[in-house]
């Protein structure tokens, strides 16, 4: 869950504390580390595999790394 609501937390804070923060930033904030955090997760997860891609990318490792992305 880290990926999916760590990529909201920034913009969120942003649109909150900061007076000049608009809503579509806000908002392509979101999605662009939405994203960037998928991508982040699945590179990890294909390099420590040897370039394969489990099923299952559920290890705790695999979600830090795109957490940090986040």
């Amino acid at each position: 869950m880290g990926v999916f609501l760590g990529s909201a937390v920034v913009p969120i804070a942003l649109a909150i504390t900061w007076k000049k923060a608009n809503k579509w930033g806000c908002i392509g904030g979101s999605i662009a580390g939405f994203i960037l955090g998928i991508i982040a997760w699945l590179v990890t997860t294909a390099t420590l595999n040897d370039n394969v891609i489990n099923v299952v990318v559920s290890r705790v490792t695999y979600h830090r790394y795109g957490r940090f992305r986040c």
